[in-house]
């Protein structure tokens, strides 16, 4: 995991601008066909713009059910790893994972289409799923090591 790298920062600031990318002009079909295979098993997947990162915490309660009323957060990260950046926020919150994911659980229930199928609580490496990416686990292990202190 030595080519990934995970940077503190404060604030994120971004410009914004339409570019040409040549991959997706030329693959435009491949692309469309490929998402409206996706979207027989899933009608509600999202095939558009998506610049959310002003609305985090309109998602977060969207999605999971959770308040963030209260929480604090870490300034962002920023990961970079082999064929993409992560942007992660930590958000602190008062509740043990145990109730956050009960809480979490119960909403999806509610839900007529969750995005979201299960949450798996990490508190340690033994956690972390074969599945999980390398750039997630990376992240975790670093921010583990950070946050120790605290």
């Amino acid at each position: 995991m030595t080519d990934i790298d995970i940077i503190p920062v404060q604030r994120l600031d971004f410009l914004v601008s339409p570019m040409a990318w040549s991959f997706a002009a030329d693959r435009r079909t491949e692309i469309e066909d490929y998402f409206t295979h996706l979207r027989r098993g899933k009608p509600q997947l999202w095939n558009g713009r998506v610049l959310l990162l002003r609305n985090v915490r309109r998602e977060i309660a969207e999605e999971t059910g959770l308040s963030l009323d209260g929480v604090t957060t870490d300034p962002w990260f920023v990961v970079l790893a082999p064929s993409r950046v992560a942007l992660i926020k930590v958000f602190r919150f008062r509740k043990s994972a145990a109730d956050m994911r009960a809480s979490i659980l119960d909403h999806l229930k509610s839900e007529a289409l969750p995005e979201l199928s299960d949450v798996h609580t990490v508190r340690d490496p033994s956690d972390f799923k074969p599945s999980m990416p390398p750039f997630v686990r990376a992240f975790l292990l670093h921010f583990w090591d950070c946050d120790s202190g605290r």
